[in-house]
């Protein structure tokens, strides 16, 4: 990378953050308007996080309308306005938990044509059938993980903080879980 190229890269990125604590400081003042661009930002991302739990569009807008709500409400408890993603998204998923267990009901993962899968994530129709066939034989619990860390790239320590887990349970499940996988499905295990 070019020395200016670098330079750019950096003002954007740091432009970026300070737009980021800038819009999360208005919105704790009230700012309404800010809170929806915080949110707009990432309008992808949370509502593919909530269509994989849900496993369909309307309980997955009706999740995220939950979670802006709530956070709106509680954004006044966020300490670091840096982690104000991963705070949302923590709200997100106790939604989306709190949703099945309204409705009481195990939900089986089914695909559809535009599912979260679709992303630049998988290279071809071959890795979306195979990740689609793994994740289909995880509990609930399982595919969130696999979810969040391999499809959606979050940290361990995200991760840890979005499911309230100690960071050492998120890597042991990860580890229990490809393990399992592996067992499973063997060569293919590598490809998620």
């Amino acid at each position: 990378m070019e020395p200016n190229s670098l330079i750019k890269y950096l003002i954007s990125e740091r432009g970026v953050k300070m737009e980021i604590n800038q819009l999360v400081l208005a919105s704790k003042k009230g700012d309404m308007q800010s809170f929806i661009k915080l949110l707009r930002l990432k309008e992808e991302l949370i509502y593919n996080i909530a269509r994989a739990y849900t496993q369909n569009s309307q309980d997955a807008e009706d999740c995220i309308s939950e979670s802006t709500i709530r956070a709106f409400d509680k954004l006044k408890q966020l300490k670091s306005p840096e982690k104000f993603y991963t705070w949302y998204i923590s709200i997100l998923v106790n939604s989306c938990r709190k949703k099945y267990k309204t409705i009481n009901r195990e939900v089986e993962y089914i695909p559809e044509q535009h599912d979260f899968l679709t992303e630049g994530n998988m290279q071809s129709a071959e890795d979306r059938i195979l990740v689609e066939a793994i994740l289909e034989h995880l509990k609930e619990n399982e595919r969130e993980i696999i979810v969040l860390r391999y499809l959606k790239d979050f940290s361990l320590e995200e991760i840890a903080e979005i499911l309230a887990l100690p960071v050492g349970t998120v890597k042991s499940r990860i580890n229990r879980i490809m393990g399992k996988i592996k067992n499973k499905y063997g060569r293919y295990s590598h490809e998620i």
